[in-house]
C-alpha cells in the first residue's frame, strides 16, 4: 500500500472565549464515506474512508494536541516549523458523533483570532498521511478506487467559508510525500465535471496564493500549478542563497577564530615590555650601583694595565675589548660575547697584578741584600734568615762588602 498525504474540509461551529481571550472552537474535522479526488487533469477517483479508519482508537490520538494552521502550509507540520506556524491547538476529546469526527479546536494567535471573529475562518481541514488499499468497491452506492487506512494527522488547517469548495464540501488536499502538488477533493454529491467554477486559497511555504476567478476547473488548477511553481521556485532559490550564505559566514568565523587564536598565541610567546614605572625604586638603584660598579672595576683595571687607553665615554664591554684586544691582538673581540670578554679581562688584569707583586717582591729583596736595614717581603722571607745572614751571604758571593756593595748598587742603578 503506498503512503500518501491528505487534507479533509469540514465545518467549524459554536465558537466560544476562554477566559485568557483565546477561543474553543468545536468542530468536525472528518466523516464517513467517499471522498472524490480530482488531479485537475481531468481524472476523477474516490477513496473510502471506513468507519474502522476513522474512528480507529491509534489514528484518533494522532489528531489530540495537533497544530492549528492559518491555511494549510506548504508541507507537514514539523518541531522545527510548529512555532512559527501553529495558532492554536486541537484539544484532547475526540470522538464520533454519527459519521463524523468532532472534537475542540482551540484557537490562540490574536490575528487568527480576529479572522475567526470577523468570520473570515470557517472552515476546518485536516492535513494526514494514510496508506491506500488500492481495492476498488462501492459504498452506498458511491465507487472508489482505494480505501484509506492507519491515517495519522499532522495539523488541522482553518480557511474561509467556501475554502477550495464546488459546493459546500469541497476542499483542496496535498497529495504524495512532499506536498508540492494540489488536487481538489470534493464530496461525492458535487464531483465536478469539466466546466465547473472553483476558487483556491493556498498557503505554500508561508505565503497565500488566491486563484479566485470566474474560470473553469481545469484553467484555475492550471493557474494555481502554475502559482505553486512560481512560489516553489522562488523558495528553493532562496534557500540556495541562504544555504550559500550560511556557508559563507561559517567559514568567515573559523577565520575570526583561527585569527584570534593566533593573535592569543603571540601575545603569549612574546613578554610584555618592562618600563621603567614597572621597576621598584630600591631594584633600580640596586641595578645602578652593579653597574657603576662594574664600570669603576673596569676603568681600575684598564689603568693598571694599559694606562694609554682613553676611558672617557667607554662602557664596560668597551673597556674589556680595549684592554684584551691591546694583550692579545690576534683576538678578535666582536664576536665573543659579554661574559667571556669579562672572564678574558680580569685574566690579564690579575696576571698583570701577579706579575707587578713578584717584580715588587724582587726589588725589595734586592734592596735588603744590600741594605741589611731593609725587611724582605712576607712571601719571601725565611724565618732562619737574619740580615747578618744575607750580608755574609752577599760577601760569599762577590768576595768583599766593598765591592759587593759597589757592584750590587751599580746593577742596581742599571
Amino acid at each position: 500500500m503506498a503512503r500518501v498525504t491528505r487534507q479533509d474540509l469540514h465545518r467549524l461551529d459554536a465558537v466560544q472565549t476562554t477566559a485568557d481571550g483565546g477561543l474553543r472552537v468545536t468542530g468536525r474535522f472528518a466523516r464517513v464515506g467517499v471522498l472524490t479526488y480530482s488531479d485537475g487533469a481531468g481524472d476523477t477517483w474516490g477513496e473510502l474512508v471506513p468507519p474502522e479508519t476513522l474512528f480507529d482508537p491509534s489514528s484518533m490520538e494522532t489528531l489530540r494536541g495537533v497544530a492549528v494552521t492559518d491555511l494549510h502550509p506548504g508541507g507537514l507540520v514539523t518541531p522545527e516549523t510548529r512555532k512559527a506556524l501553529a495558532v492554536g491547538h486541537v484539544g484532547d476529546a475526540i470522538g464520533p458523533d454519527g459519521d463524523y469526527l468532532t472534537g475542540p479546536v482551540y484557537v490562540t494567535d490574536a490575528e487568527e483570532i480576529a479572522r475567526v471573529q470577523r468570520g473570515e475562518r470557517k472552515d476546518l481541514s485536516c492535513g494526514y498521511t494514510c496508506d491506500l488499499d488500492e481495492t476498488p468497491g462501492t459504498f452506498n452506492g458511491q465507487p472508489y478506487r482505494a480505501v484509506q487506512r492507519g491515517r495519522v494527522y499532522n495539523h488541522l488547517g482553518l480557511g474561509p467559508e467556501g475554502w477550495g469548495r464546488a459546493g459546500t464540501d469541497v476542499s483542496l488536499r496535498l497529495d504524495g510525500s512532499t506536498a508540492t502538488t494540489p488536487c481538489a477533493r470534493v464530496d461525492s454529491a458535487t464531483t465536478p465535471t469539466k466546466g465547473t467554477r472553483m476558487k483556491f486559497a493556498l498557503k505554500i511555504r508561508g505565503k497565500v496564493v488566491h486563484i479566485d476567478a470566474d474560470q473553469p476547473v481545469e484553467v484555475a488548477t492550471q493557474d494555481a500549478q502554475g502559482e505553486i511553481d512560481t512560489v516553489v521556485a522562488a523558495a528553493d532559490d532562496l534557500a540556495t542563497k541562504l544555504k550559500a550564505a550560511e556557508s559563507a559566514l561559517m567559514e568567515a568565523l573559523k577565520s575570526v577564530a583561527a585569527l584570534k587564536a593566533a593573535h592569543a598565541a603571540e601575545e603569549a610567546a612574546e613578554p610584555k615590555p618592562v618600563t621603567e614605572a614597572d621597576v621598584p625604586e630600591a631594584v633600580a638603584d640596586s641595578i645602578v650601583a652593579k653597574r657603576l660598579a662594574k664600570l669603576d672595576a673596569a676603568r681600575e683595571g684598564a689603568r693598571f694595565v694599559a694606562p694609554t687607553i682613553k676611558l672617557d665615554g667607554l662602557k664596560v664591554r668597551d673597556i674589556h675589548a680595549q684592554v684584551v684586544a691591546a694583550q692579545l691582538p690576534t683576538v678578535k673581540t666582536d664576536g665573543l660575547s659579554d661574559d667571556l670578554l669579562a672572564g678574558m679581562f680580569a685574566g690579564i688584569v690579575e696576571g698583570a697584578k701577579t706579575r707587578g707583586a713578584r717584580r715588587a717582591d724582587s726589588d725589595r729583596a734586592l734592596s735588603a741584600v744590600v741594605d741589611p736595614t731593609v725587611a724582605p717581603t712576607d712571601a719571601h722571607a725565611d724565618a732562619a734568615e737574619t740580615p747578618v745572614k744575607r750580608q755574609q751571604d752577599a760577601l760569599k758571593k762577590w768576595g768583599s762588602a766593598p765591592l759587593g756593595v759597589a757592584t750590587l748598587n751599580t746593577h742596581k742603578g742599571s
